[in-house]
């Protein structure tokens, strides 16, 4: 008979925790084929999707300890929002080991051709109704706009920005829209972006792109947005950049307005450049340009008048706050009309503004004869109408100050001078 001593029995418990350990050691070198696998992906998207407003969906996966994670056919799909995302692709540079070494640094995230749909909402008729028969609320009249508001007090709702830094890539993205009962529209491709975020204290980077779908117009910009420590009040983010627009054909813009506003349909070439920097709850300046060229409008409330304007210009200065919108100055030039406008817009929709117009009346009566009722026959030769006002309106009510001249008025009807 073979005595258990105790050299056997340790040699015993040796070969079981060798195996234990080997079987771990090979359960966690298999772990991510095996997560790769439908089975783990199902099991994976069943503990995210539940804390996402939409529901998303994965052809298929690749995870590995020391390569790249991969990620084929990914669908991103929010209903409430209306917003659809179908990418060829997610990948993401770092292992998973070196997750678990620096989790604070995510690596590269690459998007791969996402294409964004945005079904827009049904023009709703009702609420049309409603805007144009609600009643004012009944309250003393007011000439001014109460002062900007100074910032907010301590107590205002606060970010905790993760401590993590990298670097996200879109590439050859595109943009379409689905209006009821239509197809998807495209409306930009070749979208791409880069994020990058350094840490927590240091500002985020940005740049951006776009292509017209149609024509030969470009979107793009740069900037960066500094939101500080931990616990920062959102009101406090400091956003500063430049944003540029060049030569975008904007007739389907003007068509796609025109579905949900009394708006005329066009031609037009936009280009414009907007810098912006501040911070939201002391204000962010915003300077720009605008430039039309080539517009040309008609259907809509226009009926029968079919303008057209070679050159419109609009240099603008503004200050966006967190409760009111100041426009220091807008200066207009085209052949129809030029001048100067400033604004206030309050909170709970009060507006105040100032406006010195110079409207050029052969040109305005030229192009716009039905509009303003102009017999048959009569042509305007000479005039130019001067016109400032002064607006206000706040809770419903409205108090106009308003001073006009025309000089140098002459015209013929029928080859009579009047």
């Amino acid at each position: 008979m073979v005595e258990n001593t105790p050299i056997r029995s340790g040699r015993r418990w040796l070969v079981i925790i060798s195996f234990g350990i080997g079987a771990l050691i090979l359960f966690c070198a298999l772990l991510p084929s095996i997560m790769s696998t439908q089975w783990g992906k199902g099991r994976a998207l069943g503990l995210v999707t539940p804390h996402l407003p939409g529901e998303m969906r994965v052809e298929s996966w690749s995870l590995s300890w020391l390569g790249e994670q991969r990620l084929d056919g990914v669908v991103y799909t929010d209903p409430q929002s209306g917003m659809q995302v179908d990418a060829a692709g997610l990948t993401v540079s770092k292992g998973l080991s070196s997750f678990l070494l620096d989790r604070g640094n995510l690596g590269t995230i690459t998007l791969s051709q996402p294409s964004i749909q945005i079904t827009l909402p049904e023009p709703s008729q009702e609420d049309e109704k409603t805007s144009q028969t609600s009643q004012p609320v009944k309250s003393p009249p007011q000439d001014t706009l109460p002062e900007s508001q100074p910032p907010s007090a301590p107590g205002a709702p606060a970010i905790a920005f993760p401590p993590i830094s990298g670097l996200l890539l879109v590439e050859q993205g595109s943009i379409a829209v689905v209006r009821s009962g239509a197809t998807a529209e495209q409306i930009a491709k070749d979208v791409t972006m880069k994020i990058d975020v350094t840490s927590a204290t240091d500002p985020i980077t940005y740049e951006l792109a776009l292509a017209s779908s149609k024509g030969t117009g470009v979107v793009s910009g740069q900037g960066q947005v500094l939101i500080g420590t931990t616990g920062i009040e959102l009101s406090s983010i400091q956003p500063a950049g430049e944003l540029r627009i060049t030569d975008w054909e904007i007739s389907q813009l003007l068509g796609l307005a025109a579905a949900y506003a009394a708006l005329p349909t066009g031609d037009g070439i936009l280009n414009s450049t907007i810098n912006f920097g501040g911070e939201l709850n002391q204000g962010v300046n915003l300077d720009g340009t605008i430039d039309l060229t080539n517009l040309q409008l008609s259907g809509g409330p226009l009926a029968t008048d079919q303008p057209s304007v070679n050159k419109a210009t609009i240099d603008f200065s503004a200050v966006t706050r967190t409760e009111t919108v100041e426009l220091s100055s807008l200066k207009l030039s085209s052949p129809l009309a030029s001048g100067n406008l400033t604004a206030t817009i309050g909170d709970g929709g009060a507006v105040q503004f100032n406006s010195d117009l110079r409207i050029d009346l052969p040109e305005v009566s030229r192009q716009f004869p039905h509009s303003l009722g102009l017999q048959e026959g009569l042509k305007i030769s000479r005039g130019m109408l001067e016109l400032q006002a002064d607006t206000t309106i706040k809770q419903g009510k409205s108090r106009f100050t308003t001073t006009a001249s025309i000089a140098g008025l002459a015209g013929d009807r029928g080859g009579k001078h009047i």
